[in-house]
């Protein structure tokens, strides 16, 4: 498309990129990019880590192919590309341009901060402003007793006309992946979400105790992909395989769907 803003970010990858294609068999690789941005301490004169920021981004066709087979896990990279956004009505009408972050969780059984979905006001390009997050409950399910990883991961937030400003999917490693309804990013709402059953196909994922491998078995949905008559595909990276589900319920009606 023409005349979109685009951006370019440099870092280094979190993980190997993930190459996947939709159900038309157009390939996308997906990818994190981490950057520490570092300032001069006015004290010391040193220079200093900031606080780092994870980008998610996606690739597409010839280029998703490239990507998958020519980077690794903390390769240096530089990307160009354009910014989604969105622009919502706040209550007095006036116009906002809102922005869906996605952190990255890395670490098993909740050894790291809490990784979640944040909303961030735009509209003011030199200052920009969080106005919401959302995360699952880990209560909710004992998520970080369950093995593998906690925390938000890739999303999928459809163009087509069925969710565009309506609805998000997050993939949330061992909590599955969480449908959202963002159409008021200042309250995001879980409308839905689906936990696939562990199977004897089902990988183990491992943390230190004391020295030794402590290993559970855990599902980790990995990648999230939508068509616009309802169905979500969600693909397992503890090789559980793809679930093909089906929007029901709340999430359904937020969708429009009959």
């Amino acid at each position: 498309m023409a005349n979109e803003p685009t951006t370019t970010v440099t870092g280094n990858l979190t993980a190997d990129p993930e190459l996947r294609f939709t159900p038309t068999g157009r390939p996308v690789a997906a990818f994190t990019i981490a950057n520490t941005p570092r300032f001069p301490d006015r004290t010391t004169g040193e220079w200093q880590d900031g606080e780092t920021w994870f980008v998610r981004c996606s690739a597409w066709g010839d280029t998703a192919e490239n990507v998958a087979a020519s980077l690794n896990r903390g390769n240096a990279v530089v990307a160009t590309g354009r910014l989604r956004c969105r622009t919502w009505e706040d209550k007095d009408g006036g116009k906002r341009d809102i922005v869906m972050i996605v952190d990255e969780a890395i670490l098993n059984e909740c050894q790291e901060a809490r990784q979640m979905v944040w909303f961030a006001d735009i509209s003011i390009e030199n200052r920009p402003m969080m106005v919401s997050n959302w995360t699952v409950p880990e209560a909710s399910g004992d998520f970080c007793q369950r093995g593998g990883r906690f925390g938000s991961h890739s999303s999928n937030e459809s163009m087509d006309p069925v969710y565009y400003k309506k609805m998000a999917f997050i993939a949330f490693f061992n909590a599955g992946v969480r449908a959202l309804d963002i159409r008021d990013p200042f309250n995001p709402k879980e409308v839905g979400y689906f936990i696939p059953a562990i199977t004897d196909k089902t990988d183990k994922r491992c943390v230190k105790v004391d020295g030794k491998d402590r290993c559970k078995t855990a599902i980790q949905t990995n990648n999230v992909e939508t068509d616009a008559r309802g169905y979500i595909y969600i693909v397992d990276r503890a090789n559980t395989g793809m679930h093909i589900l089906e929007l029901n319920g709340a999430a359904r009606t937020v969708a429009g769907l009959k």
